[in-house]
């Protein structure tokens, strides 16, 4: 679960940009930051309440003028917009604006529904469909799920919700968006990275691995979230954009095709040992042997790179090329042994089992356990 410490860091790189040591700044200022379009509505929001509040100037509308000419109200209209960005904020404001802003909208990338329900249900039992329709579209900033949501609402035609009827929407809408769900979740998470990117102890890390998994409950794919689990049990802390792809590219591969890529499968007989019986272990045919770069396919090199090497090719080639050199099948799985023991690897791992499958087949190109 995210912190409150997590979005009041990431809230105050915000002030402390936007600020930059200053202790009042005025609504003009504040919009000419480079800040996320949700933080300038909010500004522009409290802004506009302000000049209401204040009403620094008013008007005699029983003057003998023409008010509703379209060059007065044009005029009239402008002058209120410069008035609403001359509005000024104290330190204190600001700071309580961008906390509300980042904690809303981290809220909303991963738990949804739940964000919803407080945004919208909090103070009310009802809700019209149309005012709720609005307010989804307000808040979405082109959140894909709230927009849907919007849509949908909207279906309804007018009439009163309560929460459980908002929320059976809310799942409905879900389970039609993530039929397709990597493609939405990749997207969702691209917009939360670009949040946590302002945080100054993950800036360059990634996103912390219990979030992942918080994540992933929340749009109900159990699969994904298991997959994910067992990489924060392996190890893994933080979380980058690609280790989400690889989520899905992974639950989407079948079990090797030995027929097609000639590739032997070893499948052990003991699966809750998944130890290899050596006697049962043919002959190793006498060489030569094919390079493993010519057993290797596009996939098979990507993924290996990615989760066994951590992304360093030229520790992967000199892997590739001290093996090529060995002539003994068991010489070559020590040396697999070794690798993934130095890099603190699960041997077990899809990736690990693939990568003794590849090097497995340089010497029994036409073997197979059984």
């Amino acid at each position: 679960m995210v912190t409150e410490e997590t979005k009041r860091r990431i809230a105050q790189a915000y002030i402390d940009q936007s600020l930059n040591g200053r202790e009042v700044l005025t609504c003009r200022q504040i919009l000419q930051e480079n800040l996320p379009p949700y933080i300038k509505d909010a500004v522009l929001g409290l802004a506009r309440k302000r000049l209401l509040e204040e009403k620094p100037i008013t008007w005699n509308f029983k003057a003998n003028l023409d008010l509703d000419h379209p060059d007065v109200k044009e005029a009239f209209e402008n002058f209120v917009y410069i008035l609403i960005k001359s509005v000024r904020f104290q330190r204190k404001e600001i700071e309580t604006l961008f906390f509300r802003c980042i904690g809303q909208r981290v809220d909303l990338l991963i738990r949804p529904i739940d964000a919803l329900k407080r945004l919208l249900f909090s103070e009310t039992a009802q809700q019209p469909s149309d005012s709720l329709a609005k307010t989804l579209r307000k808040i979405s900033y082109r959140n894909l799920f709230v927009d849907r949501l919007a849509d949908s609402i909207d279906q309804l035609g007018e009439k009163l919700l309560d929460w459980q009827t908002f929320r059976s929407v809310c799942l409905e809408v879900q389970k039609e968006q993530y039929a397709d769900a990597e493609k939405a979740i990749v997207r969702e998470w691209e917009k939360l990275e670009q949040i946590f990117q302002m945080d100054p102890l993950l800036a360059n890390r990634g996103i912390e691995g219990s979030l992942v998994e918080e994540f992933l409950t929340q749009r109900h794919l159990p699969e994904i979230v298991d997959k994910a689990r067992k990489e924060t049990v392996q190890g893994r802390v933080y979380w980058k954009i690609q280790d989400i792809k690889d989520l899905f590219s992974f639950s989407s591969m079948t079990q090797p095709k030995t027929e097609k890529s000639g590739l032997p499968r070893i499948i052990f007989s003991d699966e809750s040992q998944r130890k290899i019986k050596v006697q049962k272990i043919q002959k190793q045919p006498p060489g030569p042997y094919p390079s493993l770069f010519s057993l290797l396919e596009k996939t098979d090199y990507r993924d290996v790179v990615r989760k066994i090497f951590q992304k360093d090719q030229d520790a992967f080639i000199h892997f590739i090329d001290t093996v090529d050199n060995i002539d003994q099948w068991g010489e070559a799985k020590r040396m697999i042994d070794g690798e993934l023991e130095k890099r603190q690897l699960d041997p077990y791992c899809k990736e690990a089992l693939k990568l003794g499958d590849i090097v497995f087949s340089k010497y029994f190109s036409k073997g197979r356990f059984n």
